[in-house]
């Protein structure tokens, strides 16, 4: 490779003798500061087909420079970036973009971006107001307040956890209570602004039925961020610091991660099956797509009208494509995962898949109302069907282990995010509830660790089983194997993750269990799901904010990825007490008048 590099590089220094503030390889900025100080800097960007990735290097030169001179420099750094570029990514790199940047020059906010401030520092004002200034009416009657207590004691449902499981005890807790008189079910939007008492909700531990699966969601969410840091790193880094550690056991670590998305749609197909059976199907998926929608509309005005003015240097333009929102009504449609151009707040297609999951879901919860076992089965024939068409697309396409497969641009248009192909580990999650809910029994002790140690060993073969296959090749592995194993791995995954906590979900409260339900877990579980819509926001502006290159070895990610878990959990905590809870949909029973009972009785008997 390297006397590959060698003309080329002799040809750059004749160009120009400001080589030396410019980037020597791919991904490589130069010196932006020291550049744009004297000189003009600007990045040559080789766009990748159909993914928001790019091949990018930063060129210094004199102000007196042409266009024409510029371009007949790019004409030159081709002849040693595409070749090896190509040869990584397998797609034509040809078309390019040239960016030139100005280290004087910022862009201004926008109309919006301060009227969207405004809406949050007033919505702000707002609950200090009725937190510390609002008057509340001591007169009234003692009844109608515990009426009020009873309604607000049940806690606020989030997407993919299980804090419905308490809704649905309060709401069986208060038929029991009430048992004999008839009851109304309905939900209702909660406005609570009062701050203190926002605050002692974020502050209390989440506590559940299933709270073994509390470290699951954790482990979940640090997979989650960790895997989209090293990826975000990987695709920004010098690509000569990447290629050094392209064996490493970090990059092998990097992409078990990939398997975070199995474990929330596990988690998402268990608990909507817990909550669509106890409750009114309809109204429960209103209820989620409410929960999400505040906080995923907030999530993407952030990212249009406040990111893109945060900073500027030689990286800032990787988070455009993300910033980009001409196509927002998507997410709001949560169909944007049907749209390969469409990246504005990428990261939120898992919640697009996880709505159109759960729908399906509700549907089949329909027909096990009415009859168990054939909803059951039903469930298993999508899981085979969708199966099927998994293996048989990785087969066609040829997708091998996921190392490899990651770097071919056509798995993310027709495969990665769709939900027939997603689909599997949601179905694993659903029949993994459906035997909790029907059996009775206990499991054996030998035969519950049996199943727990299986499970862990799946889990952990799946995550670094092919180490050999990134030592020696992609031919390490017959390729039949290979695409297999790409089409089957995800179900296996999530099929894992039942045998590790099928033994806690029936009971045994094993040392497992207090793993998995320690304490500290108790508190952050609750912080996860607003913590994943802000995960990509902080790792994209923490990466772009550096002017130089990063080094990309053990050291750089572990200092990026902690740095990034602290300010993401800072601002979860802010989001969930200031937006999250303040706004709230509640569950609420309560008893029929006598004289609605006779009114809905005339009806009927009028109809």
């Amino acid at each position: 490779m390297a006397d590959t590099l060698t003309d080329p590089k002799l040809e750059l220094i004749k160009l120009a003798p400001y080589i030396y503030f410019s980037g020597k390889g791919i991904n490589d900025f130069g010196f932006y500061e020291d550049c744009t100080n004297q000189y003009q800097y600007a990045v040559i960007q080789f766009f990748v087909p159909t993914t928001p990735a790019s091949v990018n290097i930063g060129i210094c030169f004199t102000k007196q420079c042409s266009i024409s001179d510029i371009n007949s420099s790019i004409q030159t750094l081709k002849k040693w970036i595409l070749p090896i570029a190509q040869d990584i990514s397998q797609v034509d790199l040809t078309e390019y973009e040239l960016k030139f940047l100005d280290s004087q020059v910022t862009p201004q906010p926008q109309f919006a971006t301060y009227i969207l401030i405004s809406c949050l520092i007033g919505f702000l004002m707002l609950q200090v107001y009725f937190t510390y200034f609002h008057k509340k009416d001591m007169e009234v009657p003692q009844q109608q307040l515990q009426q009020e207590y009873e309604q607000r004691d049940i806690q606020e449902v989030s997407t993919y956890f299980d804090e419905e499981q308490q809704l649905i005890n309060h709401a069986n807790k208060t038929k029991q209570n009430r048992k004999g008189i008839q009851l109304n079910e309905f939900y209702e939007l909660y406005l609570n602004l009062d701050l203190k008492d926002n605050y002692q909700e974020c502050c209390k531990p989440q506590e559940s039925r299933y709270s073994s699966l509390n470290g699951i969601r954790v482990l979940g969410f640090l997979m989650c961020v960790f895997g989209n840091t090293g990826i975000s790193m990987l695709l920004q880094c010098d690509f000569y610091q990447v290629q050094h550690y392209s064996k490493h056991y970090i990059l092998l670590i990097v992409f078990g991660c990939i398997y975070s998305v199995e474990i929330f749609l596990w988690l998402s197909g268990f608990f909507a099956v817990l909550s669509l059976v106890k409750l009114n199907c309809l109204y429960s998926l209103l209820l989620r797509i409410c929960k999400i929608w505040p906080l995923m509309v907030l999530i993407i005005l952030i990212n249009t009208q406040i990111i893109p003015y945060l900073g500027e240097g030689p990286r800032w333009f990787y988070i455009e494509r993300y910033t980009k929102c001409g196509k927002w009504w998507q997410n709001i449609l949560f169909i944007n995962n049907f749209d390969d151009e469409n990246y504005c707040t990428l990261w939120l297609w898992q919640l697009s898949l996880d709505v159109q999951l759960t729908i399906l879901c509700a549907i089949i919860i329909i027909l096990y109302k009415r009859n168990k076992m054939a909803a059951i089965i039903l469930t298993s024939i999508l899981l085979l069907v969708s199966q099927s068409y998994v293996i048989y697309t990785c087969l066609q396409k040829e997708y091998g282990i996921p190392y490899f497969a990651v770097f071919t641009t056509d798995i993310y248009k027709a495969f990665y995010y769709r939900p027939w192909f997603r689909a599997p580990p949601y179905f694993v999650g659903m029949l993994t509830a459906f035997f909790v809910i029907n059996f009775k029994r206990k499991l054996k002790l030998w035969f519950q660790n049996t199943i727990q140690i299986l499970g862990f060993l799946i889990i952990l073969y799946l995550t670094v089983g092919w180490y050999d296959a990134m030592q020696f090749g992609e031919d390490f592995y017959p390729k039949l194997y290979a695409q297999i194993y790409e089409g089957v791995m995800r179900t296996i995954y999530a099929i894992g993750i039942t045998l590790f906590v099928l033994p806690n979900l029936l009971g045994n409260n094993n040392i497992i269990y207090q793993l998995l339900n320690y304490t500290p877990i108790k508190y952050v579980v609750k912080f996860t799901f607003v913590g994943y819509l802000l995960h990509m926001l902080v790792v994209e502006v923490v990466i772009a904010s550096f002017y130089r290159s990063l080094d990309f070895n053990i050291q750089s990610i572990g200092q990026v990825y902690v740095g990034c878990v602290l300010i993401i959990s800072g601002f979860s905590f802010i989001f969930r007490w200031l937006i999250e809870l303040p706004i709230q949909i509640k569950h609420s029973v309560k008893e029929k008048s006598q004289s609605k009972l006779y009114v809905q009785k005339k009806n009927v008997d009028l109809i």
